[in-house]
């Protein structure tokens, strides 16, 4: 899976407001497992520091024990956001298919 062109612009935009400002980038890498690897290529092969990336939603991204994926985004030295612990309650029944449980935790 490539990254669309329209999103790899944005995030070419995103890194130079980056470097220029000193903003991290806060990214929803979408549902695909190897997305938020690729993402974060396209920032940091631009010069912006791993430590001023961040990756959210990867609770989603990552589902299904993707231990080796985590794993390599940790390496990358980007900061990864599980932030969706809990939304089980008040999502909707198509979600509850794709998010982790709190009874299966990361």
């Amino acid at each position: 899976m490539a990254v669309a062109r329209e999103r790899t612009k944005c995030l070419d935009a995103a890194a130079v407001a980056s470097i220029e400002t000193g903003i991290p980038i806060s990214i929803h890498p979408g549902l695909h497992v190897n997305a938020p690897l690729q993402i974060v290529e396209i920032p940091t092969g631009a010069g912006v520091d791993p430590a001023r990336i961040i990756l959210g939603h990867l609770d989603v991204a990552l589902r299904h024990r993707a231990t080796d994926m985590r794993l390599k985004l940790a390496d990358t030295g980007c900061y990864l956001q599980f932030d969706l612990f809990g939304a089980l309650a008040t999502s909707s029944r198509a979600l509850w298919k794709i998010l982790p449980s709190d009874h299966h935790p990361v």
